[in-house]
């Protein structure tokens, strides 16, 4: 499997679904198991929306549309996604322009504040957060994609 697959496919498994991840100890909240199960599901399909690349995305805005409170939400975050809210948002900003510089090769032309604009994080600290999350800068990525792209192309 090459790198860029590994990656991909680390991102993907990573986005399963939530009941699946392992879950971390974090402070007793106290929450119906119900009402956990519901706030689940809307952080699921929270996920799959392009609603994770708005700039602006704060835990306490995420809470509201979800219809549950910081509290309860962060500590859902950290059980189910072991990770503190900045790091799942992030990683999932990450995963998303991810997935468009696999699937859409005209995203590997755009400059890097492009994609940092369209995941919905700063330019200023795009390229860190997306090396920390892939082990590539954004450039390396982009370049290892084209080079297994044309491996690919080349063997047929």
């Amino acid at each position: 499997m090459r790198a860029v697959d590994r990656l991909v496919h680390h991102f993907i498994e990573d986005t399963r679904p939530v009941q699946e991840k392992r879950e971390v100890a974090s402070p007793v909240v106290s929450l119906s198991e119900e009402k956990e199960q519901e706030i689940l599901q809307k952080l699921e399909e929270f996920e799959k929306s392009e609603r994770i690349t708005h700039k602006k995305l704060t835990i306490a805005s995420l809470a509201a549309s979800l219809g549950t409170n910081v509290t309860y939400l962060s500590n859902i975050i950290s059980r189910h996604k072991a990770a503190n809210f900045n790091h799942y948002i992030n990683k999932l900003k990450i995963t998303y322009i991810v997935n468009k510089l696999y699937t859409e090769p005209n995203y590997r032309n755009y400059k890097i504040t492009y994609l940092a604009e369209e995941c919905g994080l700063p330019y200023s600290s795009f390229t860190s957060v997306f090396k920390t999350i892939t082990g590539m800068s954004p450039s390396a990525f982009i370049k290892q994609i084209d080079e297994d792209k044309y491996l690919i192309v080349r063997c047929l």
